[in-house]
């Protein structure tokens, strides 16, 4: 999202690339038409949307960003999801679940797969340490009005060997 998404549009707001190098010129697509730009255009408005997700009657956090969205999960109970965070400018995620009432549901988390080892915090309970993985970290329990889960994601500069164009850089 950061790094690809955002960075394909030009400073003026209406050329995109499909590519964004270190250094050297930038291409931006020919035309105006429906293709690459209204394809950018719909994913950008289409992003609060993908915060969260009804997941196995429960909740999943898909990405980390200031947020807040009530969800309905059975006939009459829904719960708040609330993050507070800078993400990406620093690693660290609040989460505030308040359901309707005190209930059982999963929820789940993504974890970075690039995050070598995340500790996860419920309320003042002692922090787990997770590692990242291809499935969700899962939170199953009877979630009551006002519980938090903090994340700790480190966030280490790492060097990435560039190739082809990037090649020595």
């Amino acid at each position: 999202v950061y790094n690809a998404l955002f960075a394909a549009q030009d400073p003026a707001g209406r050329r995109l690339r499909y590519f964004t190098p270190f250094t050297g010129p930038r291409d931006y697509y020919g035309n105006d038409g429906f293709c690459c730009p209204g394809n950018y255009r719909r994913i950008v408005a289409e992003l609060p949307q993908k915060v969260y997700y009804r997941s196995g009657g429960g909740v999943a956090v898909n990405l980390f960003t200031a947020s807040k969205k009530a969800i309905a999960l059975e006939k009459d109970r829904s719960v708040t999801v609330e993050q507070q965070t800078d993400y990406p400018s620093s690693g660290h995620v609040s989460i505030r679940v308040s359901p309707t009432q005190p209930m059982q549901f999963p929820l789940r988390v993504r974890i970075p797969r690039w995050c070598p080892l995340v500790t996860v915090q419920i309320n003042s309970e002692p922090p787990v340490a997770v590692s990242p993985g291809a499935q969700p970290y899962e939170l199953s329990r009877t979630w009551k009005p006002g519980d938090a889960v903090t994340l700790d994601l480190p966030m280490p500069w790492r060097l990435i060997r560039g190739r082809k164009v990037q090649e020595g850089k």
